[in-house]
Order: structure tokens, then sequence, then C-alpha cells
């Protein structure tokens, strides 16, 4: 019987968090000591958590379980956003989710022809969040990736926020949150 994506997604969630019970480990990166590199690696840190490698998929380890539970509810309220990866679930202090194979967008500008068609979309993603009311603070190319087919994936939820922006405010904050794509770094 072949197993289903989601199937074998779900298996190596759970070979990993027994792994982890069974091995009584505290620190996510004890695992580097017995797990093989192919299997397990640091992809990177953000502000609260580390990202690491398992088998496939994306394991974002945070701080504190709250912390943890605050992104899990961003996470959720994008899991239908094409331009998310595939939220798998959380336990504890981990999020899973889809693993993307790709270039960081900061890495990618200026080395291919769709790059308007990129910054369209993604600014089309603010404005689209904006006239919600939702405010994305933490939209900057570091948190973009591009991956092999071309196609954009926002991988840090950051920091959204619902507020009322009057109309001049709003467009103050576009331009300011357009030009940080373009410049490297967040809009805060």
């Amino acid at each position: 019987m072949k197993t289903t994506y989601k199937e074998n997604t779900t298996k190596i969630i759970r070979e990993f968090l027994d792994l982890i019970e069974e091995r009584g480990i505290d620190d996510i990166e004890e695992l580097g000591d017995i797990v093989e590199r192919e299997d397990f690696y640091f992809l990177g840190n953000g502000a609260e958590c580390s990202a690491y490698f398992y088998k496939g998929i994306c394991i974002k380890d945070y701080c504190s379980i709250s912390d943890a539970i605050r992104q899990c509810k961003k996470w959720k309220s994008v899991i239908d956003t094409p331009l998310f990866p595939e939220f798998y679930g959380a336990n504890g202090q981990y999020l899973f989710m889809e693993l993307i194979d790709g270039i960081e967008y900061a890495y990618y500008k200026g080395k291919a022809v769709d790059n308007v068609d990129i910054q369209n979309t993604l600014k089309k993603f603010a404005y689209d969040h904006l006239q919600k009311n939702i405010i994305t603070q933490d939209l900057h190319s570091h948190n973009i990736m591009i991956d092999k087919n071309h196609n954009i994936k926002i991988i840090d939820v950051g920091y959204f926020k619902q507020e009322t922006l009057d109309k001049d405010s709003r467009e103050e904050y576009y331009n300011d949150l357009c030009q940080g794509l373009n410049e490297d770094y967040p809009i805060n």
C-alpha cells in the first residue's frame, strides 16, 4: 500500500517527537549527534526561533511554548494563502511546515527576468492585507524565498497585527514597505 504525502509527513513528525521524548532531548541541536547529517541540520535563526531541516520538513524551535502558540495562531491565519509554506501543525515549542527549497529573495534579486513580477506579487499581498487592516511588519527580502519553480514563499509570518489606519497612514506604510522590499530591511 502506497503512503500519501500527508501520511508520510505525519509519520516524520511523529518520529521526530518520539525521538525527542525517548532520548530526553532538551535542546534540538542534540539530534545532530544522533541522526545522520543528511537527515537533520540547522537552517537559520529568527528573532524568536531557530529553524531546522529534518527528513524533508522544516521544524521551527521556539524559545517558549507561549511564543510557539502565538506563532501557530499566525500561521493558521495564513494557512490558505499560497504565498506561505504549508503548515503541518505544532507540538509544544515546535512548529512543523513545508520545507522551501530555494533561495532568499535578498540573494535572488537582479538574477532573474521575473523580478518585477515577484515585486508586484509581494506588493499586492501587502496591499490586500492593508485593505483588511492587517499590518505586516517583518516582510523583507530575507523572509521571502523563491523556490526552484520561481514561486514566492513568505517563510516568516513575523509581526502581523490588526490595526486601523487612515488613508494617508496606509499609503505611507505601503510605500515604506515597498521600499523595504527593495532595500533588504524590515519595516517596523
